[in-house]
């Protein structure tokens, strides 16, 4: 509804409750699923890489307390 494509995102904070929460929240399209390993082990998502996705550690580095999480992952994208 936003009309914003992957090539418009250069950051991402996903909701990673569970281990593989991120890997399936930071598909970027339907074929990357089979390529998901190849995408991971090219450095795209780390700090440094073309598509940093939680820079912050993610929520399990927070311990996932309710409602303070998704406040932490704002400060986050904003702040930081």
């Amino acid at each position: 509804m936003a009309d914003v494509r992957p090539k418009d995102i250069n950051v991402a904070e996903l909701h990673d409750c569970f281990t593989i929460a991120e890997i399936i929240g930071s598909r970027i399209s339907d074929s990357a699923v089979r390529t998901r390993g190849k995408y991971i082990e090219s450095g795209a998502p780390d700090l440094n890489g073309s598509m940093p996705v939680n820079t912050s550690g993610g929520l399990k580095s927070k311990g996932h307390p309710v409602g303070a999480t998704g406040t932490a992952q704002i400060h986050e994208l904003y702040f930081n």
